[in-house]
C-alpha cells in the first residue's frame, strides 16, 4: 500500500478535524441527559482526584481555569458537583450522588459513541494510532504536556 504523502499542516488538521468530529458526536449523544463531553471529562476528573484544586482539575480536564469554572459552577447548579473549602483559599470538588449516577449513565453512551467514531480501523490499527498519539504528547519518553508545553515528570517532583 502506497501511502499519501501530508505535511504536518496537513496531518495536524486531520488530527484536528477528528478531534472536532468525536467531541460532536459525543456532545450529541450525551445531550439526552443534558450532558456534553466537558462535563463528562469534568465529572470523571473529579472522580478521579476528589478534592484537587479547581486549577489542577481544569489542566487534568484539559480546560482553562475560567472555563472550567464556568462547567462547574453549571453542574454545582444542577446538583451533581459539591465545592466545598479547600487548604487555604482553594476549593475542593467532589461529586454528589446525582454527580456520580450521571457519570454511570454517561460511561455506555460515551464509549460508544467512541467505538462508532474508531469503526474504520481494526484493533491493531486503533492501537497503533494510541502509540503514535502518546509519541506526539510526550507519554512514551515521561514526559506529560500541559496548556503550556511539555512538563518532564522527572522535574515535577
Amino acid at each position: 500500500m502506497r501511502l499519501p504523502k501530508r505535511d504536518h499542516r496537513e496531518i495536524s488538521l486531520l488530527l484536528k478535524q477528528a478531534q472536532q468530529r468525536k467531541q460532536i458526536a459525543v456532545d450529541t449523544a450525551l445531550a439526552k441527559l443534558q450532558s456534553s463531553l466537558a462535563q463528562w471529562v469534568v465529572l470523571r476528573r473529579i472522580r478521579t482526584d476528589p478534592g484537587a484544586s479547581a486549577h489542577d482539575l481544569a489542566q487534568a480536564a484539559f480546560q482553562t481555569d475560567q472555563s472550567f469554572g464556568s462547567i462547574t459552577r453549571r453542574l454545582i447548579e444542577r446538583g451533581l458537583v459539591i465545592r466545598e473549602q479547600g487548604k487555604g483559599r482553594s476549593s475542593a470538588h467532589h461529586l454528589s450522588d446525582a454527580g456520580r449516577k450521571l457519570l454511570e449513565k454517561c460511561e455506555p453512551i460515551v464509549m460508544a459513541t467512541l467505538r462508532l467514531e474508531f469503526a474504520g480501523l481494526s484493533e491493531d490499527e486503533l492501537q497503533v494510532f494510541g502509540v503514535f498519539l502518546a509519541k506526539i504528547v510526550g507519554e512514551d519518553q515521561g514526559v506529560r504536556t500541559n496548556h503550556t508545553g511539555p512538563v518532564a515528570d522527572r522535574d515535577r517532583r
